[in-house]
């Protein structure tokens, strides 16, 4: 396990975990510092109505009021929180966009694959970034076809680009909704340089579940069985939303280790002047 400083309660803190049983070494040796974590997000966050909190952005460069919706909690309505992985900057970054972000050196020559084409992380990318690529999923457009609109269309699970494309691959909220996402993962590893890496968010589990949580699956007829109630996530692409197949367990630092990646890890931050205001979120990092 990686941790930078050990730090106090409401410090900055950037933890690594490769597995679960570190992070729950973690949490034993750590309850009250989590406990105070916790506490300090519940209370910053039931607040009715909108509201904004000074900090400064670390993608930007710049001080910067970071803007948080509450909405009423599920197991009662009469209290709110805030999804604080969406507390977006005034630059157009959510907290997980700026996660991400900020694991990718700015003025250097890195290849750069973003998976996705219209989020606004791709668009930080293409505007700050030499060297980016980015691709949109169309079912029936082939891997590798280039609309005339200029939008290059990809499937992670045959991508047309050669081996060793890029530095970093870039995939945010995207694994969820592939059935076959093991192919997926195989695949960025193959376009991946040595040494190169691949930077993942998706819903994670956490805490002691190791084993993902299956929410449907395809059958061998094409056809889509549910285990739970539909959850369709927003995409730019798709005002209709998209099928989420599974939310992420500890287990996906293994299966990332057995298709081809040398080491794969989860990466915590927290740091209410950054804007990140939960360890509840990682950022996976899988390197070539």
């Amino acid at each position: 396990m990686e941790i930078e400083k050990n730090l106090a309660p409401l410090d900055a803190l950037r933890l690594s975990f490769r597995d679960m049983d570190e992070y729950a070494d973690y949490r034993h040796e750590h309850k009250a510092q989590l406990a105070a974590i916790w506490q300090y997000q519940a209370a910053l966050g039931n607040q009715e109505k909108p509201f904004t909190l000074n900090g400064f952005c670390e993608v930007c460069n710049s001080a910067t009021k970071f803007y948080a919706r509450p909405v009423t909690r599920l197991d009662d309505p009469s209290n709110f929180h805030v999804k604080w992985a969406s507390l977006r900057c005034k630059c157009g970054l959510s907290a997980r966009e700026r996660r991400v972000a900020s694991l990718v050196p700015i003025g250097k020559n890195a290849s750069i694959y973003h998976v996705g084409h219209f989020s606004n992380l791709a668009k930080y990318f293409l505007d700050n970034h030499p060297n980016v690529t980015t691709s949109q999923f169309k079912e029936g457009y082939k891997s590798g076809f280039i609309d005339n609109e200029g939008v290059r269309y990809e499937d992670l699970t045959q991508l047309s680009f050669p081996e060793s494309s890029f530095d970093f691959i870039i995939c945010t909220e995207v694994l969820e909704h592939i059935p076959s996402y093991e192919a997926g993962l195989r695949e960025a590893k193959r376009c991946l340089r040595e040494s190169g890496a691949a930077i993942f968010t998706f819903p994670w589990l956490g805490g002691n579940h190791f084993k993902h949580r299956v929410r449907a699956e395809l059958t061998d007829d094409g056809q889509i069985h549910h285990h739970l109630p539909p959850s369709y996530h927003g995409d730019p692409a798709s005002p209709e939303g998209i099928l989420c197949f599974r939310d992420f367990g500890w287990e996906i630092l293994d299966e990332l280790r057995a298709n081809g990646f040398r080491d794969a890890f989860a990466y915590f931050m927290f740091n209410p002047l950054l804007g990140y205001m939960t360890l509840n979120e990682p950022v996976i990092i899988a390197k070539k």
